[in-house]
């Protein structure tokens, strides 16, 4: 039976895009209308990232294209998808988690539209609210390991042994990935946590 979808949904707003604080207030707003390459999902959790909260103090909140006074903020999600393309790999009720680009409206509402490439199969390892706390963290660690750092981004890459990284905040939110991810690699790691952290 398909999921019958409403015209209006609840979500964070941002009264004012031009604030760098989020200062939020539940309107009920549209659901967006699918493009032809785009997937609708309904959103059981998202996470507020510390990225989010720095990239706010330098730019200004992205507005919705199809209403550009509503500006709702938060991008790393995890939910169900409702419709999906005739030719996606992702059929409606596929369970997924994503980050959402910062160049359009965020993800702080009960629906969002998703395009192919962003999207990952949920682990089922997960709950809902962690599967939303790992897309950024997730990959700000690969990004730092094997972009910056030069690591080769493989369990048996010859070039990766004998190394070390520092990790300063490793039981951080990226920090926990960035020291996964190299023990993956095959890299050693040290690092440094608060006491009732560590």
């Amino acid at each position: 039976m398909a999921t019958e979808i409403p015209k209006t949904m609840k979500a964070l707003l941002q009264p004012d895009p031009a604030s760098t604080h989020l200062l939020l207030t539940e309107l009920p707003v549209p659901v967006p209308k699918p493009g032809s390459t785009e997937h609708l999902v309904r959103i059981h959790t998202a996470a507020l990232t510390n990225g989010e909260l720095l990239w706010r103090h330098n730019f200004p909140l992205p507005s919705s294209p199809d209403n550009p006074t509503i500006f709702i903020p938060l991008y790393d999600i995890a939910g169900t998808i409702l419709t999906s393309p005739p030719t996606s790999p992702f059929p409606p009720g596929t369970e997924i988690y994503t980050r959402t680009s910062y160049t359009r409206t965020g993800s702080g509402s009960q629906y969002t539209l998703i395009s192919t490439p962003e999207l990952a199969v949920r682990p089922q390892k997960l709950s809902w609210a962690e599967s939303a706390t790992v897309p950024m963290s997730a990959m700000t660690a690969w990004q730092a390991l094997f972009m910056h750092a030069g690591l080769t981004p493989s369990q048996d890459a010859v070039e990766n042994k004998g190394k070390t990284v520092f990790v300063m905040g490793a039981s951080g939110g990226v920090g926990v990935w960035v020291v996964q991810l190299a023990r993956w690699a095959g890299v050693g790691v040290a690092g440094t946590a608060r006491g009732e952290n560590s």
